[in-house]
């Protein structure tokens, strides 16, 4: 992984049992640690998204909220699209990454930025 050594902020926990956690880690820990053990669930119900950290690797909620990874990590940008054509011109004001496990969940809250969501 190209940019595996690299440090990013990730959450981690369930909002049902106490909130989440911020955690620095590297980006390959969160990617094998959490993200690939996480695609082995499929669909994931609710009961798998209350996992603990304790529980099975892949069960635990691992979250990057609002990072700006792609000014962390330009050469990501070869990978996505910064401004697609339906964000309108000059192009959205900000570009942070979301990236979770299966099973991510946050409450309903109001974001101060517009926001593309993809899943």
């Amino acid at each position: 992984m190209e940019y595996g050594h690299r440090l990013v902020p990730i959450e981690l926990g369930d909002m049902k049992r106490g909130g989440m956690k911020e955690s620095i880690m590297s980006f390959h820990t969160f990617v094998s640690s959490f993200l690939g053990p996480s695609t082995a669930n499929g669909c994931w119900p609710l009961s798998k998204a209350s996992a603990t950290l304790s529980d099975d690797a892949k069960t635990r909620v691992a979250y990057m909220a609002q990072h700006p990874l792609f000014e962390q990590i330009p050469g990501l940008l070869n990978n996505v699209v910064p401004s697609p054509p339906l964000c309108g011109e000059p192009g959205p004001t900000h570009v942070n990454a979301w990236i979770g496990t299966g099973g991510t969940r946050t409450p309903l809250h109001f974001d101060s930025y517009d926001n593309l969501f993809v899943q």
